[in-house]
């Protein structure tokens, strides 16, 4: 190991969940949405509704303020200025019928910003676009609720290619994801796999590119989800990282990575990266380091020195030994905001033990820093 981790601090914010929802400007200011009880247990940040606020720094996390209703959903700026994001979710889903249709639809939510001052006067431009995804499926989420089905999801971390090409993660079901978990009762549950869209026009129209991992190809444990939740990093040079979850609320399977060498269009065996994780989030930092963060049974981050070829152990940001409503969600935002020092924000639990009517309410936001430095 040729670089050095120290903490540098930790705050509490203020009471809620699923902190993953951020967008960072150009100058370093930084939001993150989060949801709390009064956002009824909905998943802030996986989904449209965006959760109850936003938390908002000016000075690399030294001091928050709290801005309610939340603003949007996470952003990624690209080199032209524009700020863009996908909707979690298909707005056909649910909109047809699912055992005649044929041909199943996807119809994507674009948020679209040209300043970071845009997205705080809340005035992101809301575009539509019906893409064509072959053999995509009717699929369900880990709810149990056999009304709540789906037709794909957006991952996190829409990447910029140096051809000006953007990449989009997703992941969800095709006709031929037929690998069957049996925890699920209400209805046939399949593994995920995990796919990718490209746009060739700064983001204007979309299509299918590829498939990372499927669990038909990869098959690796019968209890777990699956391949989802990816996150996209590119590179460099035609060199794009994803990382993915597999496992359930209370399953214990890793979360792996695969490569692509040629800006997308194909992709390695994904190896395991952690026996552990939901929704990776990538970082490259300035000095070369990439940086995953991570959590379930702890929260965590590891980080690489080549490229994502090979990861350190788990650096533990919080501890937590029990189940999943009872601890942390694992949801994480990271940021470099200067050079050497990353700022994760993150949920943990007060309170492991009493029985409340919501399980949500017993997380709290957190804000902890960290200097990296390669030595």
């Amino acid at each position: 190991m040729s670089y050095k981790i120290e903490h540098i601090d930790t705050k509490r914010l203020w009471r809620g969940f699923f902190p993953c929802a951020d967008i960072m400007s150009d100058d370093g200011r930084i939001l993150v949405g989060a949801g709390d009880s009064l956002f009824s247990g909905k998943n802030v940040g996986l989904t449209d509704g965006l959760g109850s606020y936003s938390l908002y720094t000016t000075d690399k996390g030294d001091t928050w303020e709290m801005i309610r209703p939340c603003i949007y959903p996470g952003m990624v700026r690209f080199s032209d200025g524009k700020y863009f994001s996908q909707g979690f979710g298909s707005l056909a889903a649910r909109n047809f019928d699912k055992d005649a249709q044929e041909k199943i639809p996807y119809v994507m939510k674009k948020y679209v910003a040209h300043s970071f001052d845009q997205i705080l006067d809340k005035k992101v431009q809301t575009e539509f676009e019906c893409v064509d995804i072959p053999d995509l499926a009717v699929g369900y989420g880990d709810d149990q609720n056999s009304d709540n089905w789906s037709t794909g999801y957006s991952g996190t971390g829409a990447a910029e290619l140096d051809n000006g090409d953007i990449l989009l993660p997703m992941y969800g079901h095709f006709k031929e994801d037929r690998t069957k978990l049996e925890y699920f009762k209400n209805y046939d549950f399949y593994q995920y796999r995990t796919w990718i869209l490209v746009s060739h026009d700064k983001g204007e129209t979309f299509e299918y590119l590829s498939t990372v991992a499927d669990c038909q190809t990869y098959p690796f444990t019968p209890d777990g989800e699956g391949f989802c939740e990816p996150s996209l990093l590119n590179l460099g040079d035609g060199h794009v990282l994803c990382a993915m979850r597999t496992q359930g609320h209370e399953v214990y399977s890793p979360m792996f990575a695969s490569h692509s060498y040629d800006n997308g269009k194909t992709w390695s065996v994904p190896e395991e990266i952690s026996p552990f994780g939901v929704y990776p989030r990538l970082l490259k930092m300035k000095n070369g380091l990439i940086v995953c963060t991570s959590g379930k049974w702890d929260t965590f981050f590891l980080v690489s020195e080549d490229d994502g070829n090979t990861w350190s152990d788990r650096y533990i940001i919080a501890e937590n030994d029990g189940q999943w409503d009872k601890g942390p969600s694992g949801y994480t935002s990271v940021f470099e905001v200067e050079p050497d020092v990353i700022l994760v924000v993150y949920d943990d639990t007060e309170d492991r033990v009493s029985i409340l009517p919501n399980p949500y309410d017993r997380r709290v936001v957190y804000a902890a820093r960290y200097r990296i430095i390669k030595e």
